[in-house]
């Protein structure tokens, strides 16, 4: 749990001087993708987020966690596609 509110805290921050530089007021929703070589779970960073924003520009925002897959690239010929496990 301490990775993921390392990892809270430090996105907190960016979303405070991102809503600084947008002279925002308020934050109503945050979004973030998450791939599986990432070494973050989901659901701690969520619960992280829910005690982390109280008393921040993005108090009242939402968090939405978009899970990512891992995307490879044949080095021969540039052919794109998602990695399958095997």
């Amino acid at each position: 749990p301490m990775h993921e509110a390392a990892l809270c805290s430090a996105l907190l921050e960016q979303v405070a001087r991102v809503a600084r530089e947008q002279d925002a007021a308020r934050v109503v929703r945050v979004r973030v993708r998450i791939g599986p070589l990432a070494g973050v779970e989901p659901e701690l960073l969520a619960r992280a987020y829910a005690v982390g924003r109280i008393g921040t520009v993005a108090e009242e925002a939402s968090l939405e966690i978009e899970l990512a897959t891992v995307r490879v690239r044949c080095r021969a010929c540039g052919r794109e596609g998602a990695a399958s496990p095997q």
